[in-house]
């Protein structure tokens, strides 16, 4: 099988007519050339054109794009992996479909022929695509399911434009810069700004599991995957759920193993991460290569002992690297080069580092990602266990006693005990609330009342009534039919997933030419996990319950009884120090009320608290200071 990790842009003037220009096409394409190193192609018809960077990995000329058909009716540009691919083209041969190559990329095109808009049903993988159709006039873009893959589209100026990345819609003077306030809230309230918006009201994305077909002028949206369309409880008992856990992850793995070239693994000696490596011993020959990232310096948790206690009892060929603050704040610039919209999720710094290490060896990773939003195991979701606890407290000595005393814990990240007593403060903040209140305690950066000191006038003007955290109390109200768990997945499946999770491994690692392939996110292991009773998932304060049991076999007691622990960077301490003369530039009054978007005095007051260590505003700060490093790099 080809990989072919990539980059795609491209644009169809339909309202003037105008021919592409060629040079413009190219310009925006090699914005996207760190997404393909290796290759480049452009595709022009008229008023339509494609582009196209590639990471070749084997076959350079059979994988080369733009791909035409025979006929010259159908032209693609594709950024992802088909997994199935060799069963769809057995398929389609069966059908008389002639292929000329080896590559997926001439299976959706066969696809498309075959079965038109119904070709998604068909698909096992990460993608996004853009196929012509001259015949028709027609252009259609797709995103796979679960948004692994990004793209960006834009319907500005008369024209139809889309891209990988920000950055190359950004080359075309048709696009204005103007921010969306509403996707600021919303990147001040979750980290990231989820689809289908963008930073920019000109652009938005295209969601996860979601096609757009341009025709005679009309964009048509169509959802052709929605995960509650798989929420109807299945029947089956513990035993046979953990049987048929236990075949799909199995072949989730063994299916991201079809690779020309040797394919690694990330290993951070959690659970997830544990179980991919422990398959892959399991399918193929020879030792696996694996790659962890260690952190030494004030504030920062490491993890590396795990995973090389790991890597030893599973014999992998694991290879390591360690980071100091230094190594962090010197990969700040670039990493603000690639992520081009706000994004304030520091888990991106060690991303960027395994990524850096691991392409020194490999090109396709797997990774445990996704593991946490299918089978529930983040601490956020033992909130509702632990509230039901809380609430068994007298009210006198729970309102008089117990939550004075949890407001005055310390919040920090550095040790497993800090950690749990910033979860516990977390839990407190939705005390009071309802189970939908409570969930977006865990997620909210900014609340309401925050937003409201920290917005300025006319951007509070400007937003209205308009309320940052509506998409996810969609989601999670429409997971709610089943129950609290279950909603709470969804929620995050549906906007977490996509929009900080997968944007930080797409953009980390293709900033290395990295391929990264995730098992957990196979179709057809989300869909029945969700399809799981909540029990199953979260048992008591078990959390992934039914699959630490699927796998017992393969999972050591210690890593069974160990907490779990997020990454979190020592930015209380940088902003003391390493990053104090930049912030002191980035928070004065001038040049916030330069920007306009925040309420200086605010900025001031939390800034000044800051230093003078009466509280820590340590997220709050770096939130601010990420969005403006984006506004000097970007705009």
């Amino acid at each position: 099988m080809r990989p072919v990790m990539c980059g795609i842009c491209g644009w169809y003037h339909y309202r003037s007519g105008r021919p592409v220009d060629g040079e413009l096409l190219a310009a925006a394409t090699q914005r996207l050339a760190h997404r393909g190193p290796d290759d480049s192609g452009l595709f022009i018809d008229g008023p339509l054109g494609l582009g196209h960077r590639r990471l070749s990995i084997i076959d350079p000329a059979g994988g080369h794009q733009p791909m035409t058909t025979p006929d010259g009716r159908l032209t693609i540009v594709f950024n992802g992996e088909i997994y199935n691919h060799r069963d769809l083209r057995a398929q389609l041969q069966s059908k008389g479909c002639v292929y000329r190559t080896r590559s997926d990329t001439e299976t959706l095109l066969h696809l498309y022929r075959e079965y038109g808009l119904g070709m998604f049903a068909h698909l096992n993988g990460m993608w996004a695509f853009a196929l012509w159709d001259r015949d028709e006039r027609a252009l259609l873009l797709s995103r796979d399911r679960l948004g692994e893959k990004p793209l960006y589209y834009s319907l500005a100026g008369g024209t139809l434009s889309f891209a990988s990345e920000l950055k190359a819609l950004l080359a075309l003077p048709w696009i204005g810069r103007r921010i969306d306030p509403r996707a600021l809230a919303e990147y001040c309230t979750t980290l990231y700004v989820g689809a289908p918006q963008s930073i920019l009201e000109d652009v938005r994305q295209l969601l996860p599991g979601q096609c757009l077909l341009f025709r005679d002028g009309n964009a048509t949206f169509r959802q052709y995957w929605n995960a509650l369309e798989h929420l109807d409880e299945t029947r089956d008992d513990r035993s046979t759920a953990e049987a048929n856990i236990r075949e799909l992850l199995t072949s989730s793995v063994k299916y991201r193993l079809e690779s020309d070239v040797p394919v690694g693994a990330f290993l951070s000696g959690g659970i997830d991460s544990t179980l991919v490596v422990s398959l892959m011993r399991r399918l193929v020959d020879g030792p696996v290569s694996t790659y962890s990232i260690g952190f030494v310096g004030p504030g920062l948790f490491d993890e590396l002992p795990h995973a090389e206690e790991t890597a030893r009892r599973l014999g992998t060929d694991h290879h390591t690297f360690t980071v100091g603050p230094s190594e962090l704040l010197d990969a700040l610039p670039d990493m603000m080069t690639q992520l081009d919209e706000p994004f304030a999720d520091s888990s991106a710094l060690p991303v960027y580092y395994v990524s850096k290490l691991a392409r020194t060896r490999v090109k396709v990773i797997l990774s445990g990602d996704g593991g946490d939003e299918v089978f529930a195991g983040y601490n956020k979701y033992l909130g509702e266990y632990y509230y039901r606890r809380f609430l068994r407290i007298p009210r006198p000595l729970r309102e008089g006693v117990v939550v004075p005393l949890l407001r005055a814990l310390p919040e920090s990240r550095a040790t497993p005990l800090l950690e749990r007593f910033r979860q516990t403060k977390k839990l407190l903040r939705g005390h009071g609330r309802d189970a939908l209140g409570r969930y977006l305690t865990w997620l909210e950066q900014f609340d309401s009342a925050m937003r409201s000191e920290l917005f300025s006038d006319s951007l509070k003007r400007e937003l209205g009534d308009y309320d940052p955290t509506a998409p996810l109390r969609q989601a999670w109200t429409a997971g709610a039919r089943r129950d609290p768990l279950t909603a709470a997945l969804v929620a995050d499946l549906v906007r977490g997933l996509p929009g900080d999770m997968l944007t930080k491994v797409d953009r980390m690692s293709m900033r290395h030419n990295l391929e990264v392939r995730v098992p957990f996110l196979d179709h057809r292991l989300v869909e029945y996990a969700l399809s799981l009773p909540a029990e199953f998932k979260l048992d008591g304060r078990n959390t992934k319950a039914i699959l630490k049991s699927a796998f017992r076999d393969l999972l050591p007691d210690d890593l069974l009884r160990r907490p779990k622990h997020g990454f979190d960077i020592p930015m209380g301490h940088w902003l003391k120090h390493e990053l104090r003369d930049l912030a002191e530039e980035m928070f004065s009054r001038k040049a916030v009320e330069s920007r306009g978007w925040f309420n200086p005095d605010y900025v001031q007051r939390i800034w000044r608290e800051h230093l003078s260590n009466k509280r820590e505003h340590n997220l709050t700060l770096w939130i601010l200071m990420v969005f403006e490093m984006w506004q000097r790099t970007h705009l």
